[in-house]
This record gives structure tokens, C-alpha cells and sequence, in this order.
């Protein structure tokens, strides 16, 4: 049964702020209608008919690294008959659902598997993905599905979602719980009127209100990071009612809420309050930011504008929101927080020195396997790439979804997952590792990726490690539930959430290191890198620089590596890298610098690979060195 009284706060909270989120929501209207519009299955010309249909789906069939959308569309472009048959087959009311799903499925696996694999990574078509087409062709009995919507769904009925249930499984208890959410809303009149008012004759009506009920869950999984366990839903509608009129006058009412929970807010500390802090100021204000500088006692102290373009300065004080109407407006010595920049492939790849389909297929691999390592010789720039790569996926630069750690050979399960630590009193106290940790705030957020990055990956115990967690990190076991080694009272058994990744790197020249588990190796994809010295990136770089010495040792060290590859005690993994070379301007990239880098860097790394081939160390000395010789 649905959790009635919940689902009630949720829609009058819904209704509180339905005119500014209709707003950015109404294109799914849009595409519906436009599918309806344009949608004819025996089409001659059937590729150019399905990109118009699909041609308002936005972000229902594309955002950030996600391409339905576009892969769907390059299936009915390279064999429209397949593509149509497939549609007709997930179209077709008389067979299961299941099995149409499926088919779906295996038609687009097949197209990858059998067209030229280098072509597409992958092809997109998931649940998600044909949520969107089944609701497109028939919104009156379907609704989009999105993994964190299925979340909100499934709480609102407390349905505990067994051990193996799978991406069709989930969609389709999706479909049931939305089913319970429909019939509850139809008799809410307030809310069908408003949705009526709102829609025009270029958007679909939704006399079924299954759009309706999509929006609600969105709405939902948009704004629930604002709610803590001391702040219930019931409080949202209020809230979001009075930031309609005025986000300052709304301030004192969330003091009120805090004084009356005894919640203290830290904005350090208290991502939860931070957030409702973020909230207010950001989305409610002309400036959209809000900036902080320090007060006399080094306390942070926020500048707001006001939507009377008023300027607030305020502090939160034992727990209260206090204004100072002393301070100047000083603007240009604060700083902005939580400025995300974007960041796209394009940026990853000026960046970074590999290719455009080495990005593709890295991207894929993470995608589908959560889990991969980065290998490959010194200064390929492993590390360098890890973060990016992290960026590109996220869209942004946000370093709060991104944690960074160096496994060595003392790091432990205590320190990675949980263990006893000793305390001041000399008593010893169960804390959580950084690994668990992270989980904990990724699982707080299911509607955003998080990035977990570990260097010298293969210089750690990795299964004393990772302990039973070589289990749970798996693609396929996400969401299971484990107990760990250590466990605090009434703690509920552990799980890696959906949306951690965790990116690993090695380096492959390091003789003294074993090679990897192999019961950890088969939960990870592994990633060649080479050196970049051929990629545009680099090239560009390069150009950039106009430096015939530098032109002329980097022509050097891709024959040095050509004999490095080709030696049998050596070989591909011990290739000298881009990154010694990078990092240099027009001014900088002078004959002293680069002599150095030979000198400091290049020379030593072959006095220890060919530690016990003193002539051939003599050699390439000579060569590299001779570069810089007027003789």
C-alpha cells in the first residue's frame, strides 16, 4: 500500500513550487506531442521520421554522456529495417512486456557486437532509454523511468527491493508503484487544474496524468537533498510556499525549525543544512550565488541580494541567522563557493593527449564496468587523466564528488573501509574509513556520480584491503548488501551504491611490484595508456611552443621508445611519457629547461632500465644530449 500522508506532502510541495518548475519541466509535454505528431512506423524514409519524432526529447534521451538519442538514430541510419522492426516488436500491446524489453535490448546489443565495434562504445538503449520510447508511443499506460525516480517510488510504498533483481524488474515495479501514485492524484482537482492551465496546444494533455506523475517524482528527487531526518517532508511545502514570497523573510522560519528540532547548523560539517542554505540564496535570489568573506572573528560571513535587490549580510550564531547591518558592500574581495565549472570532452581531450575514440571507449568502460584501471608507463599522465576523465563524465568540475587517496604498502582495511582507532583517553573507537565514508555521501545523492580515484593502486594489499568488498564493488552486486568485519550497533549491512566509480592507476615499469590479484583483476577493466606524443592534443601543444629543440627531442624520444617497445626485457610498459615535457609556454620551453628534463629525468630512468647494458645507457645519452651540443 502507498504511504498516503507522504505522498501527500510530496504533492503539496509539488504544488507550492509548480509555476517555476513547469517552467524548465514542460518540454516533456513538448515531446510527447511532437513523437505523437510525427511518429509513423512505415515511413519511407523511417531514419529521417524517427529523428523527428525524437527531436524534443532533450535530456530524456541525452545528458551529460548519455546518447540514446543519437545512437538510436545511427542504428536507423546504417539498416532502417532492423531499427523498425525492433520498434515494432517493443510496440506490439499482444506479447509480454518483459520479453519486449528485452528484445530491445538484444537488438541493440547485437547492432554494437556486429557493425563495426569501434564505431559505437555503446549503445545507450537501457531501461531508461526505452521507458522514454514505451511512454513516447503510449504515455496513457507508461511513464519515463529513471533510476533515481524509481528510488523516490519505491519509498513511498517501503518496498524492499529483493537480492538479484534486475534493470527490467526495476522498471517495471516502477511502472506498478507510479500506477498506485496515478489513481491518488486524480482526485486532487487543485492539481489537475493547474497542469491544464499550464499546458498549450504545442504540448500533449495528459488526460491520464502519467506526465503528471513522472514530474512528481522528479520534482522530488530535484529538492529531497534539502530534507534531513530532523526535517521532515512536512516541512518542505511550508518552506517552499514562503520562498515563493521572499527567501529572507523565509530565514527566520527555518531558524525557528532549527531551534525547535535543535539542529546547529555547520556549514562545514552539515552538508544538510548547507544545502538548505544553498537553496534559499541560490535559487531564489537575483544573484543566483552567494559569497562569504571572514568577520573580525574569522567567522564566515555571507553576502546575499535579495529579490528587491537588497544586500543582506549575515552569520549563523549558536544556531541562529543573524543579519549585520554594519558591513559595507565590498564585493570584490569575496569569494564565490560552490562555482562549478563546466567541463565536456572537448576540454578532456585539449587536455589530455589520447584520442577521441580512446575517450569513447574509456568512458565505456567505466560506464559499464564502474570499475577500471589506468596502466601504463611513467608519465603517461595517469593520474593527470584520472581526475579529468572524472570532470568530463560529471560535466563539471566538482571536486566534492571526487575523492583522491595513494595506496602504500601500510595502508589497511581499517584505513579504507572501518576499524578501531585509539582516542585521547586512551580507549579505542570504531571509525569509519575514507572508502566508507564516500559511500555513505554517494548514497545521499543517487541522482549524481561520484568518482573514487586511487594511485599506485597495485602497491597496497589489495585484498587485506578491500577485504569483503571485493565482492560488493562488482557492476552487478551494487545495491547488495554485506556485513562488514567491523559493525556498529544496529548499523544496517553495507552496500557500494550505483553511482560510485572508482578509478585505479599503476604503473606498469615499476619492477619491484607484484602483479595485481587476480580476484581483483577480474573486477577490472584495465586501460592501456601510451605515451601522447601523436595525438592533436599534443600536436596542438606542440605548435603552440614553436620550438624546433623541442620539436626535435620529442623526435628523439618517440625512437627511443620505438627501442624501448622492441626490447625483450623492457618493452610497451616502459615507454617514456608525454608529461615530462608538458607543462611549458613559449617562454619557458628554452634550451636550459629542456636540457634539464634530458639531463634530470630522461638520462637517470635509463641508467635503470638498462642497468646491466652500460653501452647502450652511453648511447642514447649521447644522442639526447648531443641536442643540445652546437657542435
Amino acid at each position: 500500500m502507498i504511504n498516503t500522508e507522504k505522498l501527500k506532502q510530496l504533492i503539496e510541495a509539488y504544488k507550492a513550487d509548480f509555476s517555476e518548475h513547469f517552467e524548465s519541466e514542460r518540454y516533456k509535454w513538448e515531446a510527447v506531442k511532437c513523437f505523437q505528431d510525427n511518429w509513423d512506423i512505415e515511413a519511407d524514409d523511417f531514419a529521417g521520421m524517427l529523428k523527428k519524432s525524437l527531436s524534443k526529447t532533450k535530456n530524456l534521451l541525452a545528458s551529460n554522456n548519455y546518447y540514446p538519442r543519437r545512437m538510436i538514430a545511427g542504428f536507423a541510419k546504417d539498416d532502417p529495417i532492423a531499427t523498425k522492426n525492433a520498434f515494432k516488436m517493443l510496440f506490439n500491446e499482444s506479447n509480454d512486456i518483459k520479453q519486449r524489453i528485452q528484445s530491445f535490448i538484444d537488438f541493440a546489443d547485437d547492432r554494437k557486437q556486429n557493425n563495426n565495434p569501434n564505431k559505437w562504445n555503446s549503445h545507450y538503449q537501457d531501461c531508461r532509454a526505452i521507458s522514454a520510447y514505451l511512454c513516447l508511443e503510449h504515455p496513457e499506460k507508461y511513464y519515463f523511468y529513471k533510476q533515481s525516480q524509481y528510488n523516490v517510488a519505491k519509498e513511498l510504498i517501503g518496498f524492499e527491493q529483493p537480492k538479484g533483481f534486475k534493470p527490467i524488474d526495476k522498471l517495471l515495479k516502477h511502472f506498478e508503484i507510479c500506477d498506485l501514485i496515478c489513481e491518488y492524484i486524480k482526485n486532487d482537482k487543485e492539481l489537475i487544474t493547474m497542469l491544464n492551465s499550464a499546458l498549450n496546444s504545442n504540448e500533449y494533455k495528459d488526460e491520464s496524468l502519467h506526465l503528471l506523475v513522472q514530474d512528481i517524482l522528479y520534482f522530488h528527487v530535484q529538492d529531497k537533498d534539502i530534507i534531513t531526518e530532523n526535517m521532515e517532508t512536512a516541512y518542505l511545502s511550508e518552506i517552499l510556499a514562503a520562498f515563493k514570497k521572499s527567501p529572507i523573510a523565509t530565514l527566520p522560519m527555518i531558524n525557528s525549525i532549527i531551534q525547535e528540532r535543535n539542529i546547529l547548523p555547520d556549514l562545514k560539517t552539515n552538508p544538510y543544512w548547507k544545502k538548505i542554505v544553498e537553496y534559499v540564496i541560490c535559487k531564489h535570489t537575483i544573484s543566483q550565488n552567494y559569497k562569504y568573506k571572514r568577520d573580525e572573528n574569522n567567522k564566515e560571513l555571507f553576502y546575499i541580494v535579495d529579490n528587491r535587490g537588497e544586500n543582506k549580510f549575515w552569520r549563523v550564531v549558536e544556531g541562529v541567522i543573524e543579519f549585520d547591518s554594519n558591513e559595507k558592500d565590498n564585493t570584490e574581495h569575496y569569494e564565490v563557493i560552490n562555482e562549478h565549472k563546466k567541463y565536456t570532452k572537448e576540454d578532456f581531450l585539449s587536455q589530455v593527449y589520447i584520442t577521441s575514440n580512446q575517450y569513447d571507449t574509456l568512458a565505456a568502460l567505466l560506464e559499464h564496468k564502474k570499475n577500471i584501471i589506468l596502466q601504463g608507463a611513467p608519465g603517461v599522465g595517469k593520474t593527470f587523466t584520472a581526475k579529468r576523465l572524472a570532470y568530463s563524465l560529471m560535466g563539471e568540475k566538482d571536486n566534492s564528488r571526487i575523492e583522491f587517496i595513494q595506496f602504500h604498502q601500510s595502508y589497511s582495511y581499517e584505513d579504507f573501509i572501518m576499524g578501531y582507532r585509539p582516542t585521547e583517553d586512551g580507549s579505542f573507537k570504531l571509525k569509519d574509513g575514507v572508502f566508507y565514508r564516500f559511500c555513505e555521501k554517494a548514497r545521499n545523492d543517487t541522482d549524481r556520480d561520484y568518482y573514487f580515484i586511487i594511485d599506485e593502486i597495485n602497491r597496497g594489499n589489495l585484498s587485506k584491503i578491500f577485504g569483503e568488498l571485493l565482492m560488493l564493488i562488482e557492476a552487478d552486486k551494487r545495491g547488495d548488501k554485506l556485513k562488514l568485519t567491523y559493525q556498529k550497533e544496529d548499523d544496517e549491512p553495507f552496500s557500494v551504491p550505483d553511482n560510485v566509480y572508482i578509478i585505479g592507476m599503476m604503473n606498469t615499469a615499476d619492477r619491484s611490484l607484484a602483479m595485481i590479484d587476480y580476484a581483483l583483476r577480474r573486477r577490472f577493466s584495465f586501460f592501456e595508456m601510451s605515451p601522447g606524443f601523436d595525438s592533436e592534443g599534443f600536436k596542438a601543444y606542440s605548435d603552440s611552443l614553436s620550438n624546433d629543440y623541442f620539436n626535435a627531442l620529442i623526435a628523439q624520444i618517440k625512437l627511443l621508445n620505438n627501442e624501448i617497445e622492441n626490447d625483450n626485457a623492457l618493452g610497451k610498459g616502459f615507454c617514456v611519457g608525454h608529461s615530462y615535457f608538458c607543462n611549458l609556454t613559449a617562454d619557458t620551453c628554452t634550451d636550459e629547461r629542456l636540457h634539464e628534463i634530458v639531463e634530470y629525468d630522461i638520462i637517470p630512468m635509463l641508467k635503470e632500465y638498462w642497468f646491466d647494458d652500460k653501452e647502450k645507457v652511453k648511447t642514447w645519452s649521447a644522442d639526447l644530449r648531443g641536442l643540445f651540443n652546437d657542435d
